[in-house]
């Protein structure tokens, strides 16, 4: 509800959710604004199932080890991103502290501050530790990475829960698509689970982040029940749910009512 204009929903019938959160949100939304109840089907995200099966045979094949730790970079867009602000120096001291460092710009970045990008990657290319990954349809970095970096991006949420590990965040502002959110008087599911998911840091207190950084990794196997307990507690993720979506829309085109 603070992502998406106030009414963006208003129109739909059926909505499929992936969680609790969502739920309590429409429903409140439609109390608060008079409208019809909407038809409200449990489902899961598609793209975190795909992630945490990814994960798992990745891991069948590749124990933990006490090597090189790697570092996933992946923030949002927008004013005041973390690639412009604090990137190259973020990016170096990690280097420099013997890290493996994956920077994955979001897409709107990439279209956007082309030039940005274009920066980074000539300024760390000859780092054997630095990696550019641009490729998107891919779960690969996610699912190598020991760590995430990122500020207040979607990633965060598909990327501890597909693979239980923690999150850095940077405080940089957030995107705010609904001005009015706050009438709601429910905390944004991605703000309210940061703090649990991981730890929120000052982008311009890097040395502090780099000690952080060093806890969170040592902390890993501890954030993976906390992060499990946070999923059974909002998600509908029983790795069925997406074929019982699929059940749900095929029943649907096949029912004899009106479609409109």
């Amino acid at each position: 509800h603070m992502m998406y204009k106030a009414d963006a929903f208003n129109n739909y019938d059926t909505i499929i959710c992936n969680g609790k959160y969502q739920m309590k949100e429409i429903r409140k939304y439609e109390a608060k604004n008079k409208l019809r109840k909407k038809n409200l089907v449990s489902a899961s995200y598609n793209r975190i199932e795909r992630i945490i099966f990814e994960y798992e045979n990745y891991f069948k094949d590749n124990e933990s080890s006490e090597g090189t730790k790697t570092l996933l970079i992946a923030p949002s867009w927008g004013e005041d991103n973390l690639i412009e602000s604090i990137g190259e120096n973020l990016i170096k001291l990690l280097l420099e502290n013997n890290y493996e460092v994956i920077l994955r710009p979001h897409p709107e970045m990439l279209k956007r501050k082309p030039n940005s990008i274009k920066y980074l990657n000539e300024k760390f290319s000859t780092y054997s530790k630095y990696k550019l990954d641009t490729k998107h349809e891919s779960n690969d970095s996610m699912i190598i990475a020991d760590l995430l970096i990122c500020d207040c991006s979607g990633i965060a949420l598909e990327y501890s829960f597909g693979t239980k590990r923690p999150v850095l965040f940077f405080d940089v502002p957030v995107k705010i698509k609904n001005k009015s959110y706050k009438e709601l008087d429910i905390e944004p599911f991605e703000l309210s689970t940061r703090s649990i998911i991981g730890e929120i840091v000052d982008p311009y207190d890097l040395n502090h982040s780099l000690k952080i950084i060093s806890k969170l990794l040592e902390e890993t196997n501890q954030y993976s029940q906390i992060i499990d307990d946070l999923i059974k507690q909002n998600l509908f993720l029983d790795n069925q749910s997406t074929s019982n979506e699929a059940k749900f829309i095929a029943n649907y085109i096949n029912s004899p009512q009106d479609k409109t």
